[in-house]
């Protein structure tokens, strides 16, 4: 089992409170570990196998470790909720209510893998969904559980999977007011379906290294990644890692420590197929809502993300959230689609149209005028259109070239449809209604 993988997923501000464990027998020897070391006091819920850690537990803790049963349970003043195996409506009710606001349940459990091969497999490897438990309170307002992370920790022969997901109370607000669809659906379900991932990463890689699935392929990104300068071992956090091309440049040419994150599940399975040919390169993949996650503060050496910051409303809280991950002087390194200074055209409002909601898009001064704000210094933003317009040409030119190769792997609907998407960004770029941001900063020393 990855036990290090695991012990990543912990929130950080658990630390000192009272942590309640399910299934305790059954939980890795090395998550057990880092949770007692962090805990301030220990609920452990009592079944026939749990007498026989208890001793051990206690040799290894100098907080206090209770041992009962599930009815025993009262208030409400957990901060982590540990849970291995399987859930129900009702234990996931009852979690609810005994965790503090803000606070997280994990769940680590054994489920089906599913058939990767299929483009759009609609099964994911999944665990009982806590998005669909909430409580409204006499005000009217809703505390519920909202997704963080997740990641497959471990595949067996028997295409079984242990995979574990981090969820978080949080109060939603009014009850006709919590959003019925979070980014990660729209998103995953949407906007990154595995039919249209596998396509773009085909066209964007343009038969050359896998795993690109963004503006200029391989070579644009090289290019610009030549700026965060990476040694040896330093540890990089890819922002929206797409299908995996720039997490396997990082940790192949760099000899990083590449932890990939991603929204969407589908991205992280192609991610995870493409890198499987580079088995022995230093990369952890996870599907997290950057927005809720939580690293250690000064954990990275650098941070990089790739034309995926757009789809971030609230884009200055994240920013300095990345500060304060980072290392003193680590290296921040961004790009993005922009808006420019112009009006939109009647084109580009149709194609924002279609992206509503899940394109935020900024000029170029505004962009790293917050990179400024959020206190990164040596902030360097540049309006690259010129590379877009390059970019894009050559991606037509693929389409036109690839084409009957596509038609084998994608109904011909589908081709033309995403084919005259491309030839309309001809013109939306050529017109100045989109250009392209690369930006880099720094941590203060």
């Amino acid at each position: 089992m990855g036990s290090g993988t695991l012990v990543s997923l912990l929130p950080g501000d658990f630390i000192g409170g009272n942590v309640l464990i399910v299934g305790a027998d059954g939980v890795d020897k090395g998550l057990l570990d880092a949770v007692i070391k962090k805990a301030g006091k220990l609920t452990i819920i009592e079944n026939e196998r749990t007498a026989a850690i208890l001793d051990e537990i206690r040799k290894n803790t100098n907080c206090d470790v209770d041992c009962i049963k599930m009815e025993q349970v009262i208030g409400v003043d957990y901060s982590l909720v540990l849970c291995n195996g399987m859930l129900d409506m009702e234990l996931s009710s009852k979690f609810l209510s005994w965790l503090l606001p803000d606070c997280y349940v994990m769940l680590v459990t054994h489920c089906d893998k599913v058939d990767e091969s299929a483009v759009d497999n609609p099964d994911k490897p999944t665990t009982y969904s806590l998005e669909s438990v909430f409580k409204t309170t006499p005000s009217k307002n809703s505390y519920g559980f909202v997704f963080v992370a997740s990641r497959i920790i471990e595949t067996y022969e028997d295409h079984r999977v242990l995979y574990s997901s981090m969820f978080k109370k949080v109060l939603l607000g009014p009850e006709q007011d919590r959003r019925l669809d979070s980014l990660h659906d729209v998103l995953n379900d949407k906007t990154y379906t595995k039919k249209i991932s596998t396509f773009f990463e085909r066209v964007f890689s343009r038969g050359g290294d896998p795993g690109y699935i963004s503006t200029g392929g391989a070579e644009v990104t090289e290019e610009c990644m030549r700026r965060l300068d990476l040694q040896p071992g330093q540890r990089v956090l890819d922002v929206g890692c797409g299908a995996g091309g720039p997490a396997i440049l990082h940790a192949k040419k760099y000899k990083a420590h590449v932890v990939g994150v991603d929204i969407s599940s589908n991205m992280i399975d192609l991610a995870t197929e493409v890198t499987a040919n580079y088995p022995d390169l230093n990369i952890e993949f996870e599907v997290c809502d950057i927005e809720r996650r939580e690293f250690p503060e000064g954990y990275f050496d650098a941070i990089y993300s790739k034309d995926v910051i757009l789809h971030i409303v609230r884009k200055q809280e994240l920013f300095k959230k990345f500060l304060k991950w980072l290392k003193p002087g680590g290296k921040l390194l961004i790009t993005d689609y922009c808006r420019t200074t112009n009006d939109f055209s009647d084109m580009m409002e149709a194609y924002m149209k279609k992206r509503a909601n899940v394109w935020f898009l900024l000029t170029v001064p505004v962009y790293g005028q917050l990179l400024k704000d959020s206190g990164f210094v040596n902030v360097d933003a540049q309006d690259k259109h010129a590379v877009l317009c390059e970019s894009n040409k050559q991606e037509n030119i693929h389409l036109a070239n690839k084409r009957h190769d596509l038609l084998k792997e994608f109904d011909q609907q589908f081709v033309d449809d995403w084919t005259d998407v491309w030839k309309n960004k001809v013109k939306i770029i050529g017109n100045k209604d989109l250009t392209w941001g690369v930006f880099y900063a720094e941590k203060c020393q």
